[in-house]
């Protein structure tokens, strides 16, 4: 069970990917009622694509910053445009999937504990996208004032100030 505790956290404890869920989240969240279905079978199956394509290829070094620039496009989008249309909300569902799939790989290992930490990884990433998500709708639907709007917009403007702060410091690394 270790292992999968592991692969559960992992989308947590790494900050590109952290970042690119909880944009893609705040995305989802705010039209919850209408894309939800189409944006997790989405997020589920690019993320299956994404770890089957991280187990055969080796991990690039652009992964994180790939990550970081598609947190920045999520964020922003939201807190610029919170009513999307299905299909961007979608598209967005799809590359960071692909995205968080590959870096989710774990070392090379047995290919038990491999499986198991991926397993993990992949409902950790799935479950913080539906929680999130649901968190931002519940709260837009409880608190009908103008303001929670305007807050959680903030809320993904700041997402996307983060994550180019954290864009800046990958590229600057390297």
């Amino acid at each position: 069970m270790e292992g999968f505790y592991t692969g559960l956290l992992h989308p947590l404890s790494d900050v590109a990917q952290l970042l690119a869920l909880l944009a893609l989240a705040v995305m989802l969240g705010l039209g919850f009622r209408q894309s939800a279905a189409a944006c997790l079978a989405a997020l589920a199956s690019s993320l299956l694509i994404g770890i089957a394509l991280g187990q055969f290829a080796p991990t690039v070094d652009w992964l994180q910053g790939g990550l970081l620039v598609v947190a920045v496009a999520a964020a922003v989008t939201s807190a610029l445009f919170p009513s999307l249309p299905v299909m961007v909300a979608v598209l967005f569902a799809l590359v960071v999937g692909i995205l968080v799939g590959i870096a989710s790989t774990p070392d090379p290992g047995p290919l038990q504990a491999t499986l198991i930490t991926l397993a993990g990884s992949f409902v950790g990433a799935t479950l913080l996208v539906l929680y999130v998500a649901g968190g931002v709708d519940w709260v837009r639907q409880t608190y009908t004032q103008h303001w929670v709007q305007i807050g959680i917009r903030v809320v993904a403007a700041w997402i996307g100030a983060v994550s180019v702060l954290m864009t800046a410091f990958a590229f600057a690394g390297s």
